[in-house]
């Protein structure tokens, strides 16, 4: 079977680059299992099944020219306060077969009734996801990437105050993103609105290339068991202080990027078997 993976991106917003490496773990692992897989942006193939990325962004007028046979996959959070609970992509998600990246949001998308046969498709690792170069000097104690909203501010702006050096990134992706990672002690990881759960499209990807994380955690019974030490979980008060003291620790970092790689490596964040395990699920329906 042949799948495409299609990006929606609307023009002037690459915000939507922060799906690509899940994208190109799905693809990779549709590929390990002998399915055509390419990448598309803003555009569906014919006669070709499509997992759609962002669909959020999709206008009304667009969403009924959607292939029947697609798939949602839904990396948006789904609760009161977060931008994309709305009307209009809820009845996107119960228009169309829906994969969610997120256990609890799937579940809430079950009793909801919104999408009661949504299947739970983890952020999966894939091999070529680890592609950061070898770090070179680290002169930035903190990067923070992604929307800078008035609570995330407040966090840069005591880091700061802190005396650490931070660079916060707008809208920036690709190499150029890369190369920051790669010159940072720290990634900081923010929820956008208190209550949000934890963002495993971005940190899958910094886990990849042996980063040291700090990442705010709401709910620590909801982190996936294998993940547990390889990055710093946070509260919201807690991130400052978090940050402070891996900055300043240099085996600490390093104990972080032995023990990032070996979670992603673990099986169960394996693109192959998470896509399998997709597929039967969809076959089944």
């Amino acid at each position: 079977m042949n799948f495409q993976l299609v990006l929606i991106k609307p023009e002037g917003f690459d915000f939507v680059e922060g799906f690509r490496e899940v994208m190109e773990a799905m693809q990779w692992g549709l590929q390990q299992l002998g399915h055509d897989a390419p990448i598309r942006t803003n555009d569906i193939a014919p006669n070709i099944m499509p997992i759609i990325f962002g669909a959020h962004h999709l206008a009304a007028t667009t969403v009924s020219l959607l292939p029947p046979s697609s798939i949602i996959y839904n990396l948006e959070q789904l609760m009161p306060g977060y931008p994309w609970y709305q009307p209009q992509y809820l009845e996107i998600l119960k228009r169309f077969r829906v994969w969610d990246g997120d256990a609890q949001s799937m579940e809430w998308l079950h009793h909801s009734g919104i999408a009661p046969g949504a299947i739970h498709v983890p952020v999966a690792y894939a091999p070529p996801l680890t592609r950061i170069a070898a770090r070179v000097e680290q002169d930035v104690d903190v990067l923070f990437y992604g929307i800078q909203t008035e609570r995330r501010l407040q966090i840069l702006r005591a880091l700061g105050d802190a005396g650490l050096n931070v660079v916060a990134l707008n809208n920036v992706w690709g190499r150029e993103r890369d190369n920051w990672i790669a010159r940072t002690r720290v990634v900081l990881n923010m929820h956008q609105r208190e209550g949000g759960r934890l963002e495993a499209a971005r940190l899958i990807y910094l886990l990849a290339n042996g980063m040291s994380v700090v990442s705010e955690v709401n709910d620590f019974r909801a982190v996936n068991p294998g993940l547990a030490g390889a990055f710093v979980p946070a509260s919201f008060n807690e991130i400052v202080s978090c940050c402070r003291v891996l900055a300043s620790s240099r085996g600490l970092r390093e104990y972080l990027a032995q023990a990032s790689v070996a979670a992603v490596n673990a099986p169960h964040f394996d693109a192959r078997r998470i896509v399998a395990n997709a597929l039967a699920a969809l076959g089944s329906q």
